[in-house]
């Protein structure tokens, strides 16, 4: 499956590669319309709200992939 990796950043211009933050298991749910196909486009992660404790939300979207289609984006 695909891997979502982690940067961060104090100015934008220089970057530090933390981690994998996500890895999906091409394995599991084939066919269904939640599997996570065997590559990721167009990742992106975003926070819905303005800090952790006023229950703002991370969000993770990607376009799933597998042998030349995008099959949804989750």
């Amino acid at each position: 499956g695909g891997t979502a990796f982690l940067y961060e950043s104090d100015d934008l211009r220089s970057w530090r590669y933390v981690g994998p933050l996500l890895t999906g298991d091409a394995s599991q749910n084939q066919g269904e319309l939640d599997w996570t196909g065997t590559m990721w486009e167009c990742v992106d992660l975003f926070r819905l709200g303005e800090d952790e404790e006023a229950g703002s939300t991370d969000v993770l979207v990607f376009s799933a992939w597998d042998e030349g289609t995008t099959h949804h984006p989750l």
